[in-house]
């Protein structure tokens, strides 16, 4: 499926929307990575395309740190958060196991949610259409397999999005910290730079 409303907008819109869902798109894309890479490691997760991140390491990643920073507190507040962000979301994802038509329509519905729109009524209708399109089609993917009691699945499917956007949320909080903690400054800087 491909959105020909997006594909008819500005490239300047088409980038405001992009920037906007980037992280929650890109954290659903972690995630699907995270449980195929690393499925009987529930304390390892693909941070990025080409990063992974161990919770057992933790401490590890701090050797060559800057001298200033408190490693085994900075190695403390990393443990705590990704156990309460990035291993909730991922044995979330491990109990639901989107099939490949579900993650795309995940990666959709990341797409076209309310950051999408500021208020604006006729982005509000895009996104609307859009997401309607995406369940639709979800829905003939059902029919066409012979699922006709699928509502349930539906719903897991949606509350794994909702918390994989409310897990973005606390990590952006932890970003927060990290940086009163100096620690990765120059990390929160690129990633700021990017999501600003």
């Amino acid at each position: 499926m491909a959105f020909d409303d997006f594909r008819n907008m500005t490239s300047e819109i088409q980038h405001i929307i992009m920037k906007r869902n980037f992280d929650f798109m890109g954290k659903i894309i972690d995630l699907h990575r995270s449980v195929h890479h690393f499925p009987h490691e529930d304390e390892t997760v693909l941070t990025s395309f080409t990063t992974y991140f161990t919770l057992k390491d933790s401490e590890a990643f701090f050797v060559d740190g800057l001298p200033e920073i408190n490693k085994e507190e900075a190695s403390r507040e990393i443990a705590k958060n990704f156990k309460r962000t990035l291993a909730v979301n991922k044995a979330h994802f491990k109990r639901v196991q989107p099939t490949n038509e579900e993650f795309l329509a995940l990666l959709g519905l990341a797409l076209w949610n309310e950051n999408t729109v500021e208020n604006d009524e006729q982005m509000m209708e895009i996104v609307k259409r859009n997401r309607s399109s995406i369940l639709n089609e979800l829905h003939k993917h059902y029919a066409k397999k012979g699922t006709t009691d699928y509502a349930s699945r539906l719903g897991e499917l949606l509350c794994l999005l909702v918390n994989v956007e409310n897990v973005s949320s606390l990590m952006e909080e932890d970003s927060k910290l990290y940086s009163l903690m100096n620690i990765f400054n120059e990390f929160n800087c690129f990633i700021s730079d990017m999501t600003a």
